[in-house]
């Protein structure tokens, strides 16, 4: 299960090896390679300049709401869960070697 509810939060579990460094969030085109010393890329697909950290951090978002989609919750604009039983849920995401939890 990639969706866990605890209390009233819920923790959505990216896979280690997601490419959200080098897959580019607007268009979806993903580079061979992205070499950690490269901090920032330019898409040859659509053109946009991607700061890595960034791009990454839109990438596994996007991932996770996905997911939550997946499960039948419907998360709203802000980043909440919205659901018949609970109305504001918050959204947690965390890629899987993260140290930390990011909270939206």
């Amino acid at each position: 299960m990639t969706l866990l509810k605890i209390n009233t939060h819920y923790l959505v579990k990216i896979g280690r090896f997601f490419a959200s460094s080098k897959t580019c969030h607007c268009c979806g085109n993903k580079l061979s390679e992205l070499p950690l010393g490269i901090r920032e890329w330019h898409c040859p697909s659509c053109d946009v300049v991607h700061d890595r950290d960034g791009n990454a951090a839109k990438n596994v978002d996007n991932q996770g709401i996905l997911k939550i989609k997946a499960e039948g919750l419907t998360v709203s604009a802000r980043g909440g869960i919205v659901n018949l039983s609970a109305m504001s849920r918050k959204l947690m995401l965390v890629k899987r070697e993260a140290p930390f939890i990011a909270q939206a």
